[in-house]
This record gives structure tokens, C-alpha cells and sequence, in this order.
């Protein structure tokens, strides 16, 4: 009988520890992506650490620009205010969460994240940046800011995951949510003439050796540029189409940008490398 209570201790040690330690963020503490995007394969409450549905959890993303309306389209390069919110029912006692953007053309990062309270954090797995509680939290909204990625980059999706606690030390008695927010890049708000349909790429995707050919455009500069915004590739040119070597560029979706020397426009299109 002893050892079954020494044994029964120890677990229930354990336990407080395992959940103590999941307070800070499943990516944070496992490297784990539960917001029920298609990087990750379960959510919090599949996850094991909030396994009970004991609140029916709403969750829900809005992005606001400056005048604090909300949109449904970016800016490309905007800084917009994300509010997330957690409507569940009944009175839980604390909440947690855990966010991240993805293109929907390849599921990499939008990462351009700040966190303007102490509430949350940024942690990056791989490419891709997600932000997370720093630990419960008694407010049922979270204030963030993000920029939205360059020109080119097409339609992006927010993943959020949601949890209310009990606060009573185990998984019983919480609840889980997610949701979605889907926004399309809005093609007009370059103050440049921008064009995607002149640019042709071949071949896309590729792995090392692209050609780019431009409509009307014999001189002028060129750029590759990463969803961090990042000019990862540039030049200048004096042709219609241009030879680049992107064999050393990690795997994902760039945007290319090509401006012309005499009126300035600018024209983008995509570019996946394998």
C-alpha cells in the first residue's frame, strides 16, 4: 500500500509538472504545431493537455487597419492590428493560445509577427514563426500586430487555437477551439503599376536555373524577394528576359519583382523553388 501511494505521488507530480510546463506554449515546451493548420496534426485537445470539453470554446481573428476596421484583405508590407478572441461559454478560470499565418500557395510562414503585450511570444519552428501565451492568461482577448507580406504573395490564412481552463491542475474540465481567417492580397494598393500577367517564368517551380521574360521591358532591375520581405536575389538587366541561378535559395515561395528603368512600374509574380 505504500508503494502504490509513493507511486501515486510521484505521477501526480509529474502531471502538475507536464501541465505546468504546457502553460507556457505547446511550441514553446513540445515544438508542436496544434493550431489545427496543415503543418500540425491535432490540436490542444488532441494533444493531451486539454482533454476534457467542459466549455464550448468560440475563437475568433480579426485584422484591423489603421482606422480599427476590419478587413479582409492586406496591404502587402501594412502593419495590422490582430485581435484574437476567446468567446467560451460558462466561467473558466484562465486562457491560452496559439497562432500562426500561413500562404496558402505552399503553407510556408507569413512571419512578420510583433507581440505588443507580455501576454504573448513569438517562437519560430523551422521557417515559420508562430505566437503563442506566455502562460495563463485571465483576459479572454490577445492584441498583436502583423505585416503583411510582399507584393506578389497571393492569399494568406491565420490558424488560431484556443483554450479555457478550469485552473484546476489536470486536463479535466477545459475546453479547445479553432478557427480560420482567410484574406486576399488587395492588387491595388501599390502605388506603382503593378502587373502580374507580364512576367513569364520557366520553369516554375524550379530548382536551380530560371528564365524570366518580360512584355516592353528592355532595361531595368529585378529582384527576388522571400515572405519576410527579405531581397534574397537582385540585379539590373538590359534585355527582355533575364537567366537566374536560385539553386542555393531554400525551398519555398518568393516573390519576383521587376521594375522598369524608363516609367518605374513594377511588375510581380511568384516563383516556388523545389
Amino acid at each position: 500500500m505504500k508503494k502504490f501511494y509513493t507511486f501515486s505521488f510521484l505521477f501526480m507530480s509529474l502531471m502538475a509538472v507536464v501541465l505546468m510546463s504546457n502553460s507556457a506554449g505547446r511550441a514553446t515546451v513540445a515544438g508542436e504545431d496544434t493550431t489545427g493548420s496543415p503543418l500540425g496534426n491535432r490540436t490542444c485537445g488532441t494533444a493531451g493537455c486539454h482533454s476534457s470539453n467542459s466549455f464550448t470554446v468560440n475563437m475568433v481573428v480579426e485584422l484591423k487597419d489603421e482606422d480599427g476596421a476590419v478587413v479582409d484583405k492586406y496591404k502587402p508590407g501594412v502593419t495590422y492590428d490582430v485581435q484574437l478572441t476567446n468567446n467560451a461559454s460558462g466561467s473558466p478560470a484562465s486562457y491560452g493560445f496559439q497562432m500562426v499565418s500561413l500562404v496558402d500557395a505552399d503553407n510556408s510562414g507569413a512571419n512578420e509577427w510583433e507581440t505588443t503585450t507580455n501576454k504573448a511570444k513569438t517562437v519560430d519552428l523551422g521557417d515559420v514563426t508562430y505566437v503563442e501565451q506566455t502562460g495563463p492568461d485571465p483576459s479572454n482577448t490577445v492584441d498583436l500586430k502583423w505585416t503583411a507580406p510582399a507584393a506578389g504573395t497571393g492569399d494568406v490564412t491565420f490558424y488560431a487555437v484556443g483554450n479555457a481552463i478550469n485552473g484546476n491542475g489536470n486536463t479535466n474540465g477545459d475546453g479547445v477551439g479553432t478557427t480560420t481567417l482567410s484574406l486576399t492580397e488587395d492588387m491595388t494598393s501599390s502605388t506603382n503599376d503593378v502587373n502580374i500577367n507580364n512576367i513569364s517564368i520557366m520553369p516554375n517551380p524550379a530548382s536551380d536555373v530560371v528564365r524570366l521574360s518580360m512584355d516592353n521591358i528592355s532595361s531595368g532591375t529585378y529582384q527576388l524577394i522571400n515572405l519576410q520581405g527579405q531581397s534574397v536575389l537582385r540585379g539590373v538587366y538590359n534585355a527582355d528576359n533575364i537567366e537566374l541561378n536560385v539553386a542555393a535559395l531554400k525551398t519555398g515561395l518568393y516573390v519576383v519583382q521587376v521594375q522598369d528603368q524608363v516609367t518605374g512600374a513594377v511588375m510581380t509574380s511568384k516563383l516556388i523553388k523545389e
